[in-house]
């Protein structure tokens, strides 16, 4: 008499193995797929942060006015902290322009020299990000020079 050996634990060995495969694959393509939300969210945030200083700088570059009078045109107001005076501006959690501190803001230094003629202004933008503790990091960082030789365009 022939003994017939049971193969059906072998059979069942199969897909355990294979299931466990792609269950482990699967928690990899899961922290992959969290990871780039939160570069897609710093890449967003970099975006808009880039966009609104070069906006905010062309334009004082542009006007053939003193800098410090553009920016109060575009509605910063003056901060005076280390014997300086800064020029900040809010924006809420959308970019959108705000009146009450927010989780983003744009800040501006104006050195002017005084130069035969005129006077050279030096225009140090920072767009920054605050959290609770009011301890920020800037998001991006842009300066300028800008020579105004005194006279207005008519």
């Amino acid at each position: 008499m022939k003994k017939y050996a049971s193969r059906h634990g072998a059979v069942m060995v199969e897909p355990v193995i294979i299931i466990t495969f792609f269950a482990v694959i699967s928690v990899f393509l899961l922290r992959m797929f969290a990871s780039t939300e939160k570069v897609r969210s710093s890449a967003d945030e970099m975006s808009k942060a880039v966009i609104r200083a070069e906006s905010v700088m062309e334009y004082i570059l542009a006007e053939d006015v003193a800098v410090t009078e553009s920016l109060i045109k575009l509605g910063f107001k003056t901060i005076n902290a280390d014997d300086k005076v800064y020029y900040v501006k809010y924006y809420d959690k959308k970019w959108q322009e705000s009146e009450a501190v927010g989780p983003y803001n744009m800040t501006v230094l104006v050195d002017a020299e005084e130069m035969r003629g005129g006077t050279m202004y030096v225009v140090d933008l920072k767009v920054g990000k605050y959290d609770i503790l009011e301890s920020g990091e800037h998001i991006y960082e842009l300066s300028a020079k800008k020579y105004s030789d005194g006279r207005q365009a008519e």
